[in-house]
């Protein structure tokens, strides 16, 4: 079961008051206000399925380990993207652009951002990194706003596009020679060589940064839409959160992570990383470029297990080691596809900016 706790939004409850007496010929008005908390909250079954036919009673919200009234309910179901609805019509249907796109933002729907990060092995992994991307892609609902990032150190690099409904523009974008190849082989003493997929001696991402940067941006650019769930699906192969005993960029990386987080959790983004290296041995493959060697076992563990750390903070899903891992982006879609709005009354004292409070729903 997952709970996901949306940063603060204000919904003004404007009450009029009128009073009338035989001597005034103007009635004045009066008007007051009652901030409430928005909070979206999606609950999972555990093969996390969204659970539905919930009602207020089933659901406690503490702030600050203090019971909090809930004023505000709505359960919630998103429409099905329309590649579904269109699954039994001809081929040919599915791959014309819709007449009329609106990038119109309602209430309703989901902001999903595809990242395409810089650790993004060159070969395979490149053409698997944008199966993953157009299955997200397809599986957009008709209220889904989607944007394509590409994370390198470098502004623009190969481009990428803001949220849109318009999903023949991010096909397109995904399309382009460069969307992918993030990580190319260079020229050694000994020949052509892959570079590792943690780069972070890379000039473009020096200790990593960049990465973390992306997803603060990110989640900074999503803040603004309240009570919309928010996807972020992160398409690499390493997401260096920790630093390491001894690392130079320790100091570095703390400050940028400790920024990441805190831009996360107010904009209550939920992030799931997928690995387009596909399934990995410890042997060479048929593919091992000249000077590759085996694969040290605790590299690789330690790579997989930065990739679990913001999901398991968010409530997303970690994909490894499937050689086809587009099959799994369809489910994770459907675990937002129902999800429930709560308003509770914002707690006496909490009207600054910088107030933080903890906030949890149990179900």
């Amino acid at each position: 079961m997952r709970r996901r706790i949306s940063s603060l939004a204000v919904l003004l409850v404007v009450c009029t008051l009128t009073v009338a007496t035989q001597e005034q010929t103007r009635r004045p008005v009066f008007r007051g206000g009652t901030d409430l908390v928005q909070l979206d909250v999606v609950v999972l079954d555990k093969n996390r399925r969204p659970v539905t036919g919930l009602t207020a009673a089933d659901f406690l919200v503490l702030e600050d380990g203090r019971p909090r009234p809930i004023q505000a309910f709505a359960p919630l179901t998103l429409p099905a993207p329309e590649t579904a609805v269109a699954s039994t019509r001809a081929a040919w249907t599915r791959t014309i652009t819709n007449d009329v796109v609106t990038n119109q933002r309602t209430e309703e729907g989901r902001l999903v951002v595809i990242l395409m990060d810089h650790t993004i092995p060159a070969g395979p992994a490149t053409i698997t990194a944008r199966a993953i991307a157009d299955a997200a892609v397809d599986a957009l609902g008709p209220n889904d706003l989607g944007a394509v990032v590409r994370n390198t150190g470098f502004a623009d690099d190969g481009g990428q596009q803001d949220f849109t409904a318009d999903k023949s523009r991010l096909h397109g974008l995904l399309k382009q020679p460069f969307m992918g190849l993030v990580n190319p082989p260079g020229m050694g003493p000994g020949g052509l060589t892959r570079p590792s997929p943690d780069n972070v001696l890379d000039p473009a991402c020096l200790c990593g940064l960049c990465a973390l940067e992306s997803l603060e941006r990110i989640a900074s650019a999503m803040l603004e839409d309240r009570g919309r769930q928010k996807t972020v699906l992160f398409i690499g192969a390493n997401l260096p959160v920790q630093e390491e005993p001894g690392d130079p960029c320790a100091l570095h990386l703390k400050m940028a992570r400790e920024r990441m987080f805190r831009a996360l959790d107010r904009a209550d983004a939920t992030v799931h990383s997928i690995d387009p290296t596909g399934l990995e041995t410890l042997a060479k493959g048929a593919e091992a470029f000249p000077g590759d060697v085996r694969r040290n076992p605790m590299e690789l563990l330690r790579r997989q297990g930065n990739l679990a750390i913001l999901p398991d903070f968010t409530g997303g899903r970690t994909v490894l080691n499937m050689n086809d891992p587009q099959t799994v982006v369809p489910a994770i879609f459907e675990e937002s596809q129902s999800y429930y709005l709560i308003g509770i009354p914002r707690a006496e004292g909490g009207k600054e900016d910088d107030q933080r409070r903890n906030i949890r729903v149990r179900v």
